[in-house]
C-alpha cells in the first residue's frame, strides 16, 4: 500500500517486494552460515561431544552437522509454538542470550586490561574509555531487565500469546545448561574419574582437520601433549 502511494500503479510496485524478499532470504541464508560456522569451530576446537561430526563438510565446504541442527530446532519450534507467535518467540528467544554476551563482553574489557596491568603489559593503541564501556555495561543491563517487566495486560499481555517472559526462561535455562555441561566436562569428571583432557589433532576427509578432546589417566601422562587448561591448573 505504502509502495503503491508513492510509486502508483507501476512495475516499481511489484518490484520491491520481491527485491525485500530476496533480501530477507539472503539474511536468512547468510545468519543460518553465520550460527553454523562458530557451532562448527566450537566443535573444532573439541568443546563439543562428537567433535567430528561438527567439523565435517559437505561437498560446497557446508557444515552440514550446524545447519541441520538449527533447522531441526527451527521445525520444532514452528510445531510447538502457536503458528502466530512463532517468529516473534524465535526473535525474542535469539536475541536474549545475544544481550547476555554483550554484557560479557562489555565486563571483560575491563578484567582483561586489569591482567594486563598485572601482567605489566604495554598499553593498547586504542583503547575505549572507559566512560564508553560503562555506558555499554548499563545498557546491555538494562535491555536484559525491561523484558522482566510485566506488561499492562498482564502475563499474557506481551508479543506473544502465551507468558510474556516465556523467552527470558528459556534462554537463561539454555546458558546454565551450557555453563553446566562446560563444567561438567572440562573440570568436574577429570578430577572425580582421575584423568586429564588433552587435545589431539585428527584429520577428516577433505583436509579438514579438528581437534578432539582425548582421555588420558595420569599414569599415561608421560609422553603426552600438554593437557588442556595445564595452566589454569597451575594458577
Amino acid at each position: 500500500m505504502f509502495l503503491r502511494k508513492v510509486y502508483g500503479d507501476t512495475a516499481a510496485t511489484k518490484l520491491f517486494p520481491i527485491l525485500v524478499g530476496i533480501s530477507a532470504f539472503g539474511g536468512i541464508v547468510s545468519g543460518t552460515l553465520h550460527y553454523g560456522r562458530m557451532l562448527r569451530e566450537a566443535g573444532r576446537q573439541g568443546v563439543l561431544p562428537f567433535a567430528t561430526f561438527w567439523s565435517r563438510v559437505g561437498r560446497f565446504k557446508t557444515p552440514y552437522g550446524p545447519v541441520l541442527l538449527k533447522w531441526v530446532l527451527a521445525v520444532f519450534l514452528i510445531l510447538v509454538a502457536p503458528a502466530q507467535d512463532t517468529v516473534v518467540f524465535l526473535i525474542d528467544l535469539a536475541s536474549y542470550p545475544a544481550l547476555v554476551f554483550s554484557l560479557l563482553i562489555g565486563c571483560s574489557v575491563w578484567i582483561l586490561r586489569r591482567r594486563r596491568e598485572q601482567l605489566e603489559l604495554p598499553e593498547h593503541a586504542y583503547k575505549a574509555p572507559n566512560f564508553a564501556v560503562l555506558i555499554y555495561v548499563l545498557q546491555s543491563v538494562a535491555l536484559l531487565i525491561m523484558p522482566w517487566v510485566p506488561p499492562k495486560d498482564g502475563s499474557r499481555g506481551g508479543d506473544v500469546d502465551f507468558f510474556y517472559a516465556a523467552y527470558c526462561i528459556i534462554a537463561i535455562s539454555l546458558l546454565l545448561l551450557c555453563g553446566l555441561y562446560y563444567w561438567v566436562r572440562i573440570h568436574a569428571l577429570p578430577q572425580l574419574l582421575g584423568y586429564k583432557l588433552v587435545e589431539e589433532t585428527v584429520s577428516l576427509p577433505g583436509g579438514v582437520k579438528t581437534m578432539v578432546l582425548k582421555k588420558v589417566y595420569k599414569e599415561q601422562l608421560g609422553d603426552q601433549e600438554e593437557p588442556l587448561l595445564q595452566g589454569e591448573q597451575e594458577g
